[in-house]
């Protein structure tokens, strides 16, 4: 079963979830985590998984983690809609959405091997997965609450036939009844996915859709250090006339860029998560090196390699800086908005999801 999220571009929850655990994620090159649910594709996109029947331990654990914080979320409180889990703005998130997105989401990751409900890291992880599906859910109800000011909506015409479009790609409505009985989904749960994903959609193009198809870039290289000192032994080695990818994995801290020698490869504003590592960059003329810079990623020696002034943006990068403005856009919604949670350890959720966790954006 497809799913939609609240944030239409951002870190895929399996990238975020190795980031708490201290795991490897795999990303493919539009930065989406591989087949990884309910983290925030492309608005309208579709993530794999969500669907099947789960292990008998899997879903045991599953059931009884989401059992339990619906427990908590009843007694935290109610309003005329019925049991809910938050409110935002003075709408409600019900509890009952909350439970199914929680329990496809966690289900997914534990058949897929990469967490272990049994153990203490395991739920550690699963609460990590709540608190993304509450996260999504809130963004979702900022952007359908933003929507509205606006006046864009999602027509009866358009819902009909983007859910017909994917009851084509599953094979005839044969396929789709089998997968929502297979998911324990109804066709007006889909259905209202489909709003939502429409409405997502015109959403980005309203706040992400003036990107441009050209822009200056640069094609640089770095090493990231945990202080300054080691970064400047590094940097006395390329003074020295050491290669500079030899010494890149060697020393780098970073895990996405050190097996390529600290390659960042071309980059425009915008599309890294440090801006003090973008205005290093952009400072150096081609063929030079920084000093050691500090950033909020630790401390670097940067090469500028060349520049292009007008360079074609791809579309995995045109996506990239559109996830920049979106999430831009959604941190300014949630300072302003009132969220209230009803469950203590899912309070965090309330917060905004970081953009990248390592300086290349990953």
């Amino acid at each position: 079963m497809r799913q939609w999220t609240a944030l239409a571009i951002t870190l895929t929850t399996g990238i975020a979830l190795a980031a708490c655990t201290g795991q490897d994620g795999s990303k493919s090159d539009d930065g989406a985590a591989n087949g990884a649910p309910t983290a925030a594709s492309e608005a309208g996109g579709e993530a794999a998984g969500g669907g099947g029947t789960g292990a008998e331990a899997g879903g045991d654990a599953t059931a009884a983690a989401t059992a339990e914080v619906g427990s908590d979320a009843v007694s935290g409180g109610r309003t005329d809609t019925g049991e809910v889990i938050a409110v935002v703005n003075g709408e409600a998130i019900s509890l009952g959405e909350f439970q199914r997105q929680a329990f496809d989401t966690q289900r997914y990751f534990v058949d897929q091997g990469g967490i272990d409900p049994n153990t203490e890291d395991g739920q550690k992880q699963l609460l990590f997965l709540r608190r993304q599906v509450l996260s999504d859910m809130i963004n979702q109800t900022l952007i359908e609450q933003a929507a509205t000011e606006l006046g864009i909506t999602a027509s009866d015409e358009e819902i009909q036939a983007s859910l017909q479009k994917y009851i084509d790609e599953l094979g005839g409505e044969d396929k789709f009844e089998q997968s929502l009985a297979d998911t324990g989904s109804t066709r007006e749960q889909v259905t209202e996915m489909e709003r939502a994903s429409i409405i997502g959609t015109k959403m980005l193009d309203q706040i992400a859709g003036d990107v441009p198809t050209t822009a200056e870039f640069v094609h640089a290289r770095h090493i990231l250090c945990k202080s300054a000192d080691v970064c400047q032994d590094a940097l006395l080695r390329l003074e020295g006339g050491e290669d500079f990818t030899a010494v890149a994995k060697e020393v780098s801290e970073d895990p996405t860029t050190r097996d390529r020698g600290g390659d960042l490869d071309w980059v425009t504003r915008g599309m890294l998560p440090s801006q003090q590592l973008e205005d290093a960059l952009f400072a150096l003329e081609p063929g030079t090196r920084s000093n050691v810079v500090q950033t909020d990623f630790g401390f670097h020696v940067i090469e500028l390699i060349e520049r292009d002034p007008e360079r074609a943006l791809d579309e995995a990068q045109r996506t990239r800086l559109k996830e920049k403005k979106l999430i831009a856009w959604q941190d300014e919604r949630r300072k302003a908005a009132k969220i209230e949670i009803m469950v203590e350890d899912l309070k965090d959720a309330a917060d905004p999801v970081p953009a990248g966790t390592t300086p290349s954006g990953t």
